[in-house]
């Protein structure tokens, strides 16, 4: 798509309201998609009114909606300005909440803890996370951002326990 055409594709969505639904996404240029519990391919969005929403529980939110199924919406720019490994880990762990057939939006303290097991045992499976210190990194990011629903030092050794 030449540049011109994608000035003009961006204007008519932009001005019609209509934002844009992606089957993956690409944080510091890496692609990653998520699969529900369902088989559903999930669509991450970028919604003003819910990438603000995400933003303060910590860059992304996991949802169901009859209407739109499984999604993520997210705050490109907060991801990408994101240390690597936290935005790796917020997105897996967004993507936890409805890969996993545990519901969406409890927030219950096991649901989180399995959501975040997810997430590390994702990273490690795509070779995000390859040592202890890989791990440290991505759980420091994730606190100084405030990512994943905000981190305590209890719940980092319990999602060290999931390596």
């Amino acid at each position: 798509m030449n540049m011109k055409v994608a000035t003009l594709f961006l204007s008519v969505l932009i001005s019609s309201k209509v934002y844009a639904e992606y089957p993956q996404i690409y944080v510091h240029g890496v692609p990653l998609s998520c699969t529900a519990s369902n088989g559903q391919t999930v669509l991450f969005y970028d919604h003003p009114g819910a990438a603000q929403a995400a933003k303060q529980l910590g860059g992304a939110r996991a949802d169901f909606t009859p209407q739109y199924g499984f999604t993520i919406a997210l705050d490109p720019q907060l991801m990408n300005s994101l240390p690597f490994l936290g935005a790796i880990f917020v997105v897996y762990h967004e993507c936890a909440h409805v890969a996993l057939p545990m519901g969406v939006g409890l927030m219950s303290p096991s649901q989180e803890r399995n959501a975040d097991c997810y997430a590390i045992q994702a990273m490690r499976d795509h070779g995000f996370i390859k040592s202890w210190d890989d791990f440290n990194q991505a759980m420091s990011a994730v606190i100084v951002s405030g990512g994943a629903h905000f981190m305590s030092q209890k719940r980092i050794n319990a999602i060290a326990q999931c390596l």
